[in-house]
């Protein structure tokens, strides 16, 4: 449960600063993506706004530390 909460808030963060805004996140707690999106959406158009889904947000968190760790690894090998 934490490391979800990590992963989410992690995905945040990218998110927000990868497209400058752009996409909106939706809050943590919020189950409003199983109304609007289809099911498992990571994300979804509703009002003209593209909203991110807590799925798709810990999918970015965690593609975040993937690529944190192979670049560490890459540095520590050569």
């Amino acid at each position: 449960m934490v490391y979800e909460f990590l992963l989410a808030l992690t995905g945040q963060v990218v998110l927000r600063a990868a497209t400058l805004g752009r996409l909106e996140c939706q809050d943590l707690g919020s189950k409003d993506h199983r109304m609007h999106g289809a099911s498992g959406a990571l994300w979804y158009t509703h009002n003209g706004r593209r909203l991110v889904t807590p799925t798709g947000q810990m999918l970015v968190g965690l593609v975040f530390y993937v690529a944190i760790a192979l670049v560490l690894a890459g540095r520590t090998m050569g």
